[in-house]
């Protein structure tokens, strides 16, 4: 028998013999105790004997497996209510979601999903920023009317969502806006933008945020005990973001770095952090398809996902000089900020509308890009997807209680997964995600995961 015939009639578990990734550290054999679904119990060596459980409860051994807890998407966008940001993503070992701009309605919808016991084994978490800080025909505007270009009547369908979005004109309006995200749209941080154009051919079309809007809305966000992130994809839009006294970053900008040393001093004096969405990084400047592609044809991928056909390009920077503007830029500046100890966070930017990376599988695109291109260790690129995510943003809420807080995702044994390099055509994944472990349930993709039972034992409902 395997773990979910256990959690399906028990309510403590012991697992044994198992490698485990608590989000901080490595044990290489240890053990787990569940208790009503919940991680009561982490150690190194062999765990409580079975005598000493109450009864009804039960051990099992998983030598060759890594127990690491669910990966944690940073940032994404379920335009339209879309459901395969939660769904699709579960599916990929991703067990938190967290939108940075969408509308109110389509949130609250998720959430209810998202939170009603009987999804429980088939969403992930939903987490949001309710609407983001936008001014007058500023981003995302322009990114918003892109994606509905496809459809009939896009341009008016975008233009309706546009214009429920409130406007930030003065500084006055920061406080009035973030209690409202939070009141009332369930946000769970701030999103804010400071988007030049400059690197993506757009720099005499977009306005700019008066700075002192944008420091007030720092300031409302901080009242309210949340982060305040912004977008920017140009390093004078990441340090005017910085300036304002954002929390971090929710790209890597994708000129080079005119002072890489100094901006590197500015982050880690500022205590900031950077989610650098690299794989979104490509899609605009149209240089990650040929990955995003071998990650689509991975037989477990394509096993997994709800949508099997590839994002095209998201491409606002495809026809700027790659002496400027490009992945490489994005990927080095990235490095700096890692080698200096600058918190990195795992985001994809994921949005649907066959647009950008997919929803899951994209946490594995970027891993692997961290791992590959910027160099980071497997650990660290694992840290990255889950603790330092809660440590950046909801520190102060879980207490450093991390392990009772997120749900545990059985994977291969080997952590090196996120490094190995995807080779055309193999039949090999090019990552070693197996199985998801959502409160009482085991499952790979949409159904539990059972092995034979004996008579006695039955399927939760």
């Amino acid at each position: 028998m395997q773990a979910a015939d256990h959690l399906d009639r028990n309510r403590v578990l012991v697992i044994n013999q198992v490698r485990i990734f608590t989000g901080t550290d490595v044990i290489e054999s240890g053990y787990v105790v569940i208790t009503d679904a919940l991680i009561a119990e982490v150690g190194p060596g062999s765990g409580p004997s079975i005598e000493s459980l109450p009864h009804g409860a039960s051990a099992i051994s998983m030598p060759g497996h890594t127990l690491a807890p669910g990966l944690i998407d940073c940032h994404i966008h379920a335009l339209s209510g879309n459901v395969n940001s939660i769904e699709q993503s579960l599916r990929f070992g991703v067990t938190t979601v967290c939108d940075m701009h969408n509308s109110p309605h389509d949130n609250e919808e998720l959430l209810k999903l998202s939170s009603d016991p009987a999804n429980k084994s088939k969403y992930s978490a939903f987490k949001c920023a309710g609407l983001g800080a936008v001014v007058e025909n500023g981003w995302p505007i322009p990114v918003m009317r892109k994606e509905f270009d496809h459809l009939p009547h896009g341009r008016c369908i975008a233009d309706k969502i546009i214009s429920t979005w409130p406007r930030l004109k003065h500084p006055a309006d920061a406080r009035t806006f973030v209690d409202q995200q939070v009141d009332k749209n369930h946000a769970s941080y701030i999103k804010m933008f400071h988007e030049v154009g400059d690197t993506i051919g757009m720099d005499d079309v977009l306005p700019q945020p008066p700075m002192d809007v944008q420091a007030a809305v720092v300031e409302a966000a901080h009242r309210r005990g949340i982060v305040a992130v912004g977008h920017a994809f140009s390093q004078a839009g990441a340090i005017a973001l910085l300036e304002a006294g954002a929390d971090g970053l929710t790209h890597m900008f994708l000129d080079k770095a005119v002072d890489l040393e100094g901006f590197t001093n500015t982050m880690r004096a500022k205590k900031a952090h950077c989610s650098p969405t690299l794989a979104l990084c490509g899609s605009q400047t149209g240089e990650s398809q040929d990955l995003q592609q071998r990650f689509l044809d991975d037989p477990f991928a394509q096993k997994m996902l709800l949508f099997r056909s590839p994002g095209k390009p998201v491409g606002f920077a495809v026809d700027q000089p790659r002496s400027r503007v490009g992945l490489e830029h994005a990927v080095e500046t990235t490095k700096a900020l890692y080698h200096a100890g600058v918190p990195i966070l795992v985001g994809t930017d994921a949005a649907g509308k066959d647009l950008g990376t997919p929803y899951g599988l994209g946490v594995h695109m970027e891993m692997y890009i961290l791992a590959h291109m910027v160099g980071m260790s497997p650990i660290d690129v694992l840290h990255s997807a889950t603790s330092v995510i809660a440590d950046s943003w909801w520190k102060h809420q879980l207490n450093r209680n991390f392990k009772s807080q997120f749900l545990f995702s059985p994977v291969d044994a080997d952590d090196r997964s996120v490094a190995r390099t995807p080779e055309a055509g193999s039949k090999s994944t090019t990552f070693n995600h197996l199985l998801v472990w959502l409160q009482n349930e085991l499952r790979q993709g949409s159904k539990p995961i059972h092995t034979e039972k004996s008579q006695s034992s039955y399927r939760a409902s």
